[in-house]
């Protein structure tokens, strides 16, 4: 079924053609930004927050301010500022929606924890410490159970008729975290190409960089 597109929205102010400030904009954060994004969606859809019980964080879904340079954060503060809209808003969103599912992540490894070693327990499983109990956990958090994962395989091998009680042992913040993230994430995504088309039609300037490869041909980055 076809979905309905977003409405185009009027440019809120006129910019020059070819402006270096909008390009710096363009190319330094919304650019980077974007490619952050799709790749939050695609973790975030299937389960997987990258979350690391040893350190306790997520690994790869951070702020996407974090993974712009220092000219790109300063670029996309200027953006804001001047283009106003809900970027800002929606940047703010989705690292709120972060650090709710850091919260939901580092509960449901407890749980998950509890379980894992009262079942370990039950089974008599040897070789169930600690590391491995938590390496295990994590995999249940990430919803990445495939009993592949080096030392803690055997475990999980062990495991394998307990994954319906461990599955049902999974908290239902947790998921729900995921699904607010991931709404989060959509939302910032779609302002974000909103915001570059706009720019984009205004000055009359490419989506993407331009690189020049060794051949001297011109090409989108």
């Amino acid at each position: 079924m076809q979905t309905a597109s977003r409405p185009r929205r009027k440019p809120r102010r006129s910019y020059e053609h070819g402006s270096l400030r909008v390009q710096g904009w363009l190319y330094s954060a919304l650019w980077p930004l974007r490619e952050e994004m799709v790749g939050a969606i695609t973790h975030l859809e299937r389960g997987d927050a990258t979350w690391r019980h040893g350190s306790a964080h997520l690994e790869w879904l951070r702020d996407p301010r974090h993974h712009l340079g220092a000219a790109g954060r300063v670029n996309l503060d200027d953006l804001i500022t001047v283009h106003g809209g809900q970027l800002g808003n929606l940047l703010e969103h989705y690292a709120a929606s972060l650090a709710a599912l850091v919260t939901a992540a580092t509960d449901a490894q407890v749980v998950f924890e509890r379980v894992v070693r009262q079942i370990s327990r039950e089974r008599r499983i040897r070789d169930a410490g600690d590391d491995v109990v938590g390496a295990v956990a994590a995999d249940l958090v990430n919803d990445n159970l495939d009993g592949n994962q080096g030392g803690e395989g055997a475990l999980i091998m062990a495991l394998r008729d307990e994954l319906p009680r461990l599955r049902a042992a999974r908290p239902p913040r947790l998921d729900d975290a995921y699904r607010e993230a991931a709404a989060a994430a959509s939302a910032l995504l779609a302002e974000i190409d909103d915001v570059r088309r706009e720019l984009c039609d205004a000055c009359d300037l490419p989506p993407a960089p331009i690189t020049v490869n060794v051949h001297g041909f011109r090409s989108g980055h």
